[in-house]
């Protein structure tokens, strides 16, 4: 199911990258990587896990499908994106939910028996 994130898709502009493909900025949660506006249907999309060192990304754009309405509210503020079938992936920052560096050590009992 399709959701958004309303604050990030009032920001949101569409740009094109150098391969002339709109750019799609991702976040890192955990260990999951997301697109948090698609530059084609303006909601949220999981990046699969085999594409995460990818440089362009054909995201499946649900939203069409599920909700017509919603798209065409997108295309009405971006109607450039219909035009595209892929983004050019963008990653914003190392890691919302930060990873462990290291697991924490456990200094050896001196005293053992």
């Amino acid at each position: 199911m399709p959701f958004k994130m309303p604050d990030l898709q009032a920001k949101y502009t569409l740009t094109l990258s150098a391969a002339e493909l709109p750019v799609g900025y991702c976040e890192r949660v955990g260990c999951g990587l997301w697109l948090t506006v698609c530059p084609l249907c303006g909601m949220v999309e999981i990046i699969p896990a085999n594409l995460y060192h990818a440089d362009e990304y054909a995201p499946p754009c649900k939203v069409k499908q599920t909700n017509p309405a919603a798209y065409r509210r997108w295309l009405a503020l971006h109607p450039q994106a219909a035009d595209f079938r892929r983004v050019t992936l963008r990653l914003q920052t190392p890691n919302i939910i930060p990873l462990a560096d290291a697991p924490a050590t456990v200094e050896p009992n001196e005293k053992a028996a």
